[in-house]
């Protein structure tokens, strides 16, 4: 069975809500973080280390927003190089993604340990930390097959065109017209054949 998006819809249309969607969730949530990253600059309580953390992650959201909008040019056009760019790209992004969230984590723990001035549910974290990773993942999945379906028209195109070449007109030759007729006169113009000449005896 053929991959859809959402189990029944066409995945053009799945890698263009998906590039979409993210461009929102992304460039809001770069927005965001980098708004959180001057309230960030005044509060004495936050270490140097988890302000890093948050200056990694507006990084991680500005690129994926940048790439999301790629992704979803690449998906008007149906440009299979495009949408390949956009396939590694949104690969390179998730492994980043995991990396700086893993980090953040660590980050938030060491604080939460060392401070009680903090005061943010674990759960609210770690919702905020694995969702956006599992969205980006079932994101790979539908690019990549919209790729795939790309990649197999491409080639079912080339086999229809090296089965059923372009007709070439073939340039015109003597050989492609008939042989003319030699300077004969007649058969019927003579006497005897004549039209209405009835075994060579003229009526008057």
């Amino acid at each position: 069975m053929a991959a859809k998006f959402l189990c029944c819809l066409p995945l053009r249309l799945g890698v263009l809500v998906i590039a979409f969607i993210q461009f929102l969730i992304t460039g809001a949530t770069a927005a965001a973080v980098w708004w959180s990253l001057l309230d960030a600059n005044n509060e004495p309580q936050l270490t140097q280390k988890l302000k890093t953390g948050i200056i990694l992650i507006g990084v991680v959201y500005t690129v994926s927003a940048l790439v999301c909008l790629t992704g979803f040019i690449g998906a008007l056009a149906r440009k299979l190089g495009a949408i390949r760019t956009y396939l590694f790209v949104l690969y390179l992004t998730l492994i980043l993604q995991i990396a700086v969230t893993v980090f953040s984590l660590i980050s938030f723990y060491n604080l939460r340990h060392a401070t009680e001035a903090v005061k943010i549910p674990q759960g609210a974290v770690i919702a905020s930390a694995i969702i956006p990773i599992v969205i980006q993942m079932y994101a790979c999945y539908i690019v990549s097959a919209y790729k795939n379906r790309l990649l197999q028209q491409k080639r079912d195109k080339d086999v229809v065109l090296t089965v059923n070449p372009v007709y070439a007109p073939v340039p015109g030759s003597e050989h492609a017209f008939p042989v003319p007729h030699a300077n004969l006169p007649y058969v019927y113009g003579n006497g005897p054949h004549a039209f209405g000449n009835q075994g060579g005896v003229h009526h008057v």
